[in-house]
């Protein structure tokens, strides 16, 4: 029932006495998954997995991709942070997080990340996933190297 013809349509848990409605388009990919699981009998859109299963799964499928950079990670038990595979330490926060980011920087824009995620522009949340990284800082530079028409040689 969530699907729209080519959204998928939700009111955001955190906002539901608001009532504030998401749109999410969904792309060949998405709707490829969708239509898999369009006639199964159950409430939900797929199959219901328990998160710590859910976030296991992802820590797994890093693993095989062969993702492993380090993160840094705060021990709870002794204060300290230590370095971990980031496929030790992924979750579906971490996605969440990462598709937020890689919507930023594919857009430069607060507006249609913030119309993808559900957040209000400039959440103190929000702004977590529009921090400007190295390698922004870096696209903009090489941009602005490029020769341009208006400018002398």
């Amino acid at each position: 029932d969530n699907i729209d013809g080519e959204f998928l349509v939700y009111v955001q848990q955190k906002l539901k006495r608001q009532g504030r409605t998401i749109r999410v388009p969904l792309d060949d990919t998405a709707m490829a998954i969708v239509q898999a699981y369009a006639n199964e009998e159950r409430s939900a859109l797929f199959p219901f997995i328990a998160e710590t299963h859910y976030n296991d799964a992802i820590r797994k499928v890093l693993q095989m991709a062969g993702i492993t950079r380090s993160v840094m990670v705060l021990n709870t038990l002794t204060g300290e942070y230590e370095s971990k595979p980031i496929y030790q330490t992924a979750s579906s926060h971490l996605a969440r997080r990462t598709f937020a980011a890689n919507m930023f920087k594919a857009t430069k824009s607060e507006r249609i990340t913030a119309a993808f995620t559900g957040h209000s522009e400039g959440s103190r949340a929000f702004g977590r996933y529009t921090e400007v990284d190295d390698e922004m800082k870096i696209a903009v530079l090489k941009e602005m190297e490029k020769p341009t028409k208006s400018r002398p040689d």
